[in-house]
């Protein structure tokens, strides 16, 4: 179900359901602050929107994505790929690759001539019971996870990841985000040694702080 709000008189799709993935929590914040904003029949306030108790998760403030309007993000599913390194974030590491993740199955699509379609479901190559007789790729899967959105919980804005691979998400408490900061600060220190990724440095840093603004 969409979900969407009359801004300046202006209809705009803020996500699906508990996806607000066109807007971020600041976006709505500042809308309701100067009162610029109508609820649409079939949908909630703003004031509903950014209630703790709805449970709805917001666009993550991705640094290039600023001055960007509400309902103008692209693409709706942006995510910001992360390696996570198991000694600077043990305990994220220890649960992407555990038991207590949920991932999702990963669809693999195949076809004879364009036809005689089959898909085939396996667990996510990540997931603890990935089957040990199914070959991967040399090296097998890295621990990848994508910076996707936020959410409020306990009075803080905790940050919302996703599986690279299967795509299942879980909201990350304030270790957890502390240690996803670090791992970002670590990269950007190794990227700062060549002279070129000098963006690139601050933009990761700049990430970092930004998950860590949440929990303050």
């Amino acid at each position: 179900m969409g979900e969407y709000l009359k801004v300046n008189g202006k209809e705009i799709k803020l996500g699906t359901c508990e996806s607000l993935y066109y807007v971020r929590l600041s976006d709505l914040q500042e809308i309701e602050a100067l009162g610029i904003s109508e609820t649409i029949d079939g949908n909630e306030s703003v004031k509903e929107y950014l209630d703790p108790a709805s449970l709805y998760r917001y666009r993550f403030p991705f640094p290039n994505e600023d001055g960007t309007p509400a309902g103008d993000y692209e693409p709706y599913d942006k995510g910001f790929a992360v390696k996570i390194d198991p000694e600077t974030a043990p305990q994220l590491y220890r649960y992407l690759r555990g038991t207590e993740w949920e991932h999702n199955t990963v669809c693999h699509s195949c076809n004879v001539d364009g036809a005689y379609n089959v898909n085939i479901l396996l667990p996510c190559p990540l997931a603890h019971d990935f089957p040990t007789n199914v070959k991967l790729s040399q090296g097998g899967a890295s621990p990848v996870i994508e910076i996707v959105q936020q959410k409020q919980v306990e009075g803080k804005v905790w940050t919302v990841i996703r599986c690279g691979y299967c795509k299942s998400m879980i909201r990350l408490d304030a270790e957890g985000g502390a240690e996803l900061s670090a791992t970002l600060n670590k990269q950007a220190d190794e990227m700062a040694h060549f002279k070129d990724n000098a963006s690139t440095v601050e933009y990761y840093r700049e990430i970092a702080a930004r998950i860590m603004a949440g929990y303050k």
